[in-house]
């Protein structure tokens, strides 16, 4: 499977630069179907129009797109808890490239390799269901579990992180 046809001539608009207005950065296919090849089926807590996924519990796979913005910690650390109780035992998040802060800081206690996608992404608009202008962000996606070697052939296109665990 190879990402959407996407032209890298086309200049972004003034806005691209600026801060967005929303927290909602929905997930392209190509990012699913890869996740689905590594974790078959996922529970998806962050899926909008769902129940509060900070209040249920989370199944044995996870795959995580959390809202984006200054909340995206609790988020983190309900995956962290969600490891530690057993109750997780796989996942891959989707979420800004940002080492600087707190919530990186919890998202890696157990995460086993970073993929870093070559090119910004293009998220899908929630109102049209269609590609908007590339991120304003390098993103990353975060792996735990026991399928690393399915891992990064789904993501082969990506810059993959390794950290060996003592």
């Amino acid at each position: 499977m190879t990402s959407p046809n996407i032209s890298l001539s086309q200049k972004p608009k003034e806005e691209f630069y600026s801060k967005s207005k929303s927290c909602e950065w929905y997930t392209p296919p190509w990012i699913l179907m890869r996740a689905g090849a590594v974790l078959g089926h996922f529970h998806d807590p962050a899926l909008p129009g769902k129940t509060d996924g900070l209040t249920s519990i989370w199944g044995k796979s996870v795959f995580l797109n959390p809202p984006y913005g200054h909340g995206v910690k609790k988020w983190f650390e309900k995956l962290r808890d969600s490891v530690y109780q057993k109750n997780t035992e796989e996942y891959i998040v989707l979420w800004k490239c940002a080492p600087e802060t707190e919530a990186w800081g919890v998202l890696m206690v157990y995460t086993d390799l970073v993929a870093f996608p070559k090119q910004r992404i293009h998220f899908i608009d929630g109102k049209t269901g269609m590609a908007t202008n590339r991120a304003t962000f390098p993103s990353a996606l975060f792996y735990h579990g026991e399928n690393a070697d399915l891992f990064k052939s789904q993501f082969n296109e990506c810059s993959i992180w390794t950290e060996e665990r003592a």
